[in-house]
Formats: C-alpha cells, sequence, structure tokens
C-alpha cells in the first residue's frame, strides 16, 4: 500500500513503518538519568509507591535519602542489574 505525502509523491508504507521503527529505537535510547525515584521504581515493578519505601525500610533495595523529606534516590545501574530480583520482591511479604 503507498501514502502521499505533501508533494505528492507517493511512499512506501512497509518504509515509513522501518522509519517509525528506527526514530522509536533511537528515542529509547536517550541517556537516563543515574538515580530514579521511588515512584519510577513502582512503575517498573508494578507496585505501590508505598511498597517500595517498605523495601527500602528493610533493606531489600537500597536507597539514599535525599532532602530533609521522605525522598530517596535509588542507582539505576543498581536497580537494572537485580531487576529480576526485585520482581520476585512484588510476591513476597514485606516484614
Amino acid at each position: 500500500m503507498y501514502i502521499k505525502n505533501e508533494q505528492n509523491k507517493y511512499l512506501d508504507k512497509s518504509l515509513l513503518k522501518e522509519v517509525i521503527k528506527e526514530a522509536l529505537i533511537e528515542t529509547k535510547q536517550v541517556e537516563k538519568p543515574e538515580y530514579m525515584t521511588t515512584k519510577e521504581v513502582a512503575y517498573e515493578l508494578s507496585v505501590q509507591p508505598r511498597t517500595i519505601r517498605d523495601y527500602i525500610k528493610c533493606g531489600k533495595i537500597k536507597a539514599h535519602r535525599v532532602g530533609g523529606g521522605g525522598m530517596y534516590h535509588i542507582n539505576r545501574k543498581d536497580f537494572e542489574q537485580n531487576l529480576e530480583e526485585f520482581k520476585s520482591l512484588k510476591y513476597k511479604r514485606v516484614g
């Protein structure tokens, strides 16, 4: 199937799909920050941020406290290296 562009030229749909796929791959390779918040980690593990804070307090996830509030930063490299282990925490009791 062909699609007409602004210059009235026909483009192959499969070629467009390939270009879009390459663009998506490049955007995923954008450098990510060194640290993640509890909210970001919770999203990755499909749990609530409160659960992540509980894991941090129990020592199951290493984190650094930031500022005077209850905000934590988790090292992205450590998180990605131990991702499978953290995913298994989802099914274990905290405490």
